[in-house]
C-alpha cells in the first residue's frame, strides 16, 4: 500500500515537471483558489454554527475604605459591610443595576388577588457555600431573625407585621397585614444558613465570629482572610460553583482594605488595585491619578433645601418658595460639587423613577418678576427684597461634610445674587440629627432623602410623618397628596403608578414646599476589559456588585448546540 502511495506521488510530480511555466502558474493559482475557498467555507460554517460566550478566568483586585465588621445581611451597617454581603449572600430575589428583580434562589412566586399573600417556590438543588442544601426553613429563620428586636437588625422595619411560614421544604409563604407595592424588593434579603446561626443566641448575634467569616449562598465565597499588623488587610473570594444563577466567570476577586481614600487613590496610582468607587470625584480629578475606566450608577438620593415655615414666615409665601427654585443654577452646583457626576433635579422624584423632568432653569429677571408680583421690592441700597419691614433672609443648616458645605456656600452665593440674605450653619451629623432635624429646629435644611427601590414617597411627604421620627422635614401637609401616597403604596401596576406620580407632582409643584437640587452618581473605576457590566440606578454603593456574577474578562467560541 505504501509502495502504491509513493508511485502515485511520483506520477503527480512527473506530470507537474512536464508542465510549462505558464501551465504551472495556472495550476498553482487554481489550487490556491480552491484551498482558499474551502477554508473560507469552513470559516463561515464555523462562524455560523458557533457563538462567542464569556470564558472563565482572571482576577479583579478591588480597593475599599474601612474594615467590614458585619458581613451579614441582617446587620450590615457600613459600605464595607454591604460590599462583601452582596457578593457572599443570595436572597429569594435579586435586584439588577439595569432595573427590575429576578428570581435568585427562588424558582417562581405567586401573589394573591388581594396582594397580601406572596408564595415562593425555591429552586431544587441549591446550596450554601458549605454545600448544605437551602430549604424553606432557612428563609423563615432569616426573616424571623430580622424581626427579633433582640438582634437589632437594620432590616427590621421592612418586615414589620409580616408573617412567614414554610408549608414544605421548598415553599415559603409571606402574609402581609395590608397590600404593599414595594414588598418584593424586601425579598432580596440575603438568606442565612439556619444550621449555623440557630446555634447562636440572639444576644450573641452581633458578637459572633460568623459575621466576619460568613457562609452564604451568593455568587462568591470567602476562601481566605489576610492580616497585616493584626488587622484584616484583604479578603480573597472565589466563585461559588453551585450558585443558583450559575458559576461566575471571574476566577478571583481580591478585596483590599484601606484606612482612607488617600491611601486608596495612591494604591490605584501605583497599580496595586484595579477598581474602586470614588467617594469624592472632585478630589480624585485633582489628584495625580488618571483613568478613563469610569462607570456611573445613579443613586436614589435626592438632595434639596427643605423649608420650615414655622421658623421663618417668609416661607408661607408660595412666590418666595418658587423664587428660590428659580434663583438656583443647578448645573453649577453639579459641576462644582460633584465634578459633573450627577443630575440636576427639580422635584422629589429622581429621573430613573419618573423620567419627565421639568426644566426650571431661569434668570434673576424672572425671580424679580415673580417676587414683585407678590409685593416684594428690591432695596436699592442693600440689594435685598423687602415687604414692609420684612426682608428675604434666612439661615441654612446642614451637615459639616465637604459636599454639603460647598453646596451650601454655592446656594448662599446664588441666593445673594438674586436678592436673598442667607447665612450658613454647619453641624456634625450626630448633632444635626439630634438637635436640628429631630426637633425641627431650622429655617432651611440642606439634606438628602434616600428613596426605596420602588420609589416610595410616603415617609417624606405624607402629613403623618411631619413630626419626629417621621421624615417629612418640610412639614408638608396636603390632603390630596396624602391620598395619592397611600394609593401608591398599594399599587404595583406600572401605568397606574406613573399616573399617580403625575398627580403627586401636580400638587407638589403647585405648593413648592422644598427646593430640590441634584441626584448624585456613584462613580466606579473599573477596567474596560471587565465585560458584562450593566450601569444603572442602584440603591446603595454595594449595588455595583449586584451583577458581578455576570462579569467576565475573556471570551471563547463554542458550537451553538452546546450553548445550553
Amino acid at each position: 500500500m505504501c509502495c502504491q502511495h509513493n508511485k502515485f506521488w511520483e506520477y503527480l510530480r512527473s506530470i507537474y515537471k512536464s508542465l510549462s511555466f505558464i501551465e504551472r502558474s495556472f495550476v498553482i493559482t487554481i489550487t490556491s483558489i480552491v484551498v482558499a475557498s474551502a477554508l473560507g467555507i469552513l470559516y463561515i460554517a464555523h462562524k455560523d454554527s458557533t457563538v462567542i460566550v464569556p470564558a472563565d478566568g482572571g482576577t479583579l483586585v478591588e480597593g475599599i475604605v474601612g474594615t467590614p465588621r458585619f458581613i451579614n445581611p441582617l446587620l450590615a451597617q457600613t459600605d464595607a459591610d454591604r460590599d462583601l454581603t452582596v457578593l457572599v449572600y443570595a436572597g429569594l430575589m435579586r435586584a439588577l443595576p439595569e432595573g427590575g428583580l429576578i428570581p435568585d434562589i427562588a424558582e417562581t412566586y405567586e401573589v394573591s388577588e388581594d396582594e397580601t399573600v406572596y408564595t415562593f417556590i425555591l429552586k431544587k438543588n441549591i446550596f450554601f457555600h458549605d454545600n448544605t442544601p437551602i430549604t424553606a426553613d432557612d428563609v423563615v429563620f432569616t426573616v424571623q431573625s430580622a424581626q427579633d428586636p433582640r438582634i437589632g437588625s437594620t432590616k427590621a422595619a421592612a418586615w414589620e407585621g409580616v408573617l412567614v411560614s414554610a408549608t414544605d421544604e421548598h415553599t415559603v409563604v409571606f402574609t402581609l397585614p395590608r397590600p404593599y407595592a414595594g414588598f418584593l424588593s424586601n425579598t432580596t434579603l440575603g438568606i442565612l444558613p439556619r444550621h449555623i446561626w440557630s446555634n447562636i443566641t440572639a444576644e450573641d448575634f452581633m458578637g459572633s465570629s460568623q459575621n466576619e467569616h460568613p457562609i452564604g449562598s451568593g455568587p462568591f465565597m470567602i476562601t481566605k482572610i489576610k492580616e497585616r499588623s493584626g488587622k484584616t488587610s484583604e479578603y480573597i473570594l472565589k466563585p461559588f460553583e453551585r450558585y443558583s444563577l450559575g458559576k461566575p466567570h471571574i476566577s478571583k476577586i481580591s478585596i483590599r482594605i484601606f484606612g482612607n481614600e488617600k491611601e486608596l487613590i495612591s494604591a490605584f496610582s501605583n497599580g496595586d488595585i484595579d477598581s474602586f468607587r470614588m467617594s469624592d470625584p472632585v478630589s480624585f480629578s485633582s489628584s495625580s491619578a488618571e483613568t478613563e475606566d469610569i462607570r456611573r450608577y445613579p443613586l436614589p438620593r435626592t438632595f434639596g433645601l427643605f423649608l420650615n415655615y414655622n421658623k421663618n414666615p417668609i416661607f408661607t409665601d408660595t412666590a418666595v418658595r418658587k423664587a428660590l427654585s428659580l434663583a438656583i443654577s443647578r448645573s453649577e452646583i453639579v459641576n462644582t460639587v460633584l465634578g459633573g457626576f450627577g443630575t440636576p433635579i427639580f422635584t422629589p422624584l429622581p429621573p430613573h423613577i419618573y423620567e419627565k423632568a421639568s426644566d426650571n432653569n431661569s434668570s434673576n429677571k424672572e425671580v424679580h418678576s415673580l417676587l414683585k408680583s407678590a409685593g416684594w421690592n428690591r432695596d436699592a441700597e442693600t440689594g435685598l427684597y423687602m415687604k414692609g419691614e420684612q426682608s428675604l433672609s434666612f439661615s441654612i443648616k446642614t451637615v459639616n461634610s465637604p459636599e454639603m458645605k460647598l453646596t451650601a456656600e454655592l446656594l448662599q452665593k446664588q441666593f445673594g445674587e438674586a436678592g436673598f440674605a442667607v447665612s450658613v450653619e454647619l453641624f456634625d451629623l450626630a448633632q444635626l440629627n439630634q438637635t436640628v432635624i429631630r426637633t425641627r429646629d431650622y429655617e432651611a435644611l440642606l439634606f438628602g432623602q434616600v428613596l426605596s427601590r420602588d420609589g416610595d414617597l410616603y415617609p417624606f411627604w405624607h402629613s403623618s410623618q411631619r413630626n419626629d421620627p417621621g421624615l417629612n422635614v418640610a412639614l408638608y401637609t396636603n390632603v390630596q397628596v396624602d391620598a395619592i401616597l397611600e394609593k401608591l403604596r398599594t399599587t404595583s401596576t406600572y401605568d397606574e403608578r406613573i399616573r399617580l406620580y403625575e398627580s403627586f407632582l401636580d400638587e407638589w409643584q403647585s405648593d413648592a414646599p422644598a427646593v430640590f437640587l441634584y441626584v448624585p452618581d456613584l462613580v466606579y473605576v473599573l477596567p474596560e476589559h471587565i465585560k458584562g457590566v450593566h450601569e444603572g440606578p442602584i440603591q446603595e454603593p454595594s449595588g455595583r456588585f449586584l451583577d458581578a456574577y455576570r462579569w467576565y474578562m475573556y471570551t471563547q467560541r463554542i458550537f451553538t448546540f452546546l450553548l445550553n
